[in-house]
Parts: structure tokens; sequence; C-alpha cells
């Protein structure tokens, strides 16, 4: 069996979990969404486990896929472990519901 932990490995992580979180926040109101706190740290976790395996990624690939937000999705992963209690959950929800697609697709894009 082929367990290579390699580019496309960390991105396919990347993808399967921004792909969980747009399906289950798919049709869930802000408000739902804040009233319901299993869901809120599960978004959250997949969050910080896209920027784990994008940190894993090599700056060359990175390098090369600039259209892939590299920063950001660190910057995410920052602000959701260093301040945890602090983060805003509109700006959790809207990230999942509105950037995450763009994010799916530059990740799918960046394989090809």
């Amino acid at each position: 069996m082929d367990n290579l932990k390699n580019d496309h490995y960390f991105v396919d992580s990347m993808v399967l979990d921004a792909s969980f979180i747009i399906e289950h926040t798919k049709n869930v109101s802000y408000e739902a969404f804040c009233q319901n706190p299993v869901l809120m740290d599960s978004v959250c976790f997949r969050f910080i486990q896209i920027s784990e395996s994008g940190k894993r990624v090599s700056d060359d690939f990175k390098q090369t896929h600039k259209n892939v937000p590299w920063s950001l999705i660190n910057g995410l992963r920052n602000r959701l472990v260093h301040t945890y209690g602090e983060v805003d959950p509109r700006t959790i929800y809207q990230t999942a519901t509105e950037d995450l697609p763009d994010l799916v697709r530059s990740l799918k894009e960046s394989k090809e």
C-alpha cells in the first residue's frame, strides 16, 4: 500500500476537509450555525486541519501555485488556535459558506 505523503497528498487532505465543511454548512443559516456548538467546533477543527496540511505543502509547490491563499489559510488557523474565544463566529461562517468553494477550486486546479 502506497502511503506517500507528498504535496498532492496534503492538497487532497485540504480538499477533503474543506469539502466536509461545505457539505455540513450547506443550507445552514448563520443563526442555526451559532446555535450548534458541535457544528461550530467541527468546522473550526477542520479549518485547523486544512492549515496543518497546508503547512506541510512544499515551498516550491506554494510558489508555483500562488492562486491558493496560503498565508490566509495559515492566518485563520493562528486566530483559531491562539484566540479561539475571541474569533467572530460570523467570520468562520462566512469563510465556510462563501470562501471555501473558491479554495477547493484553486486547490483542485493546483493538481492539474
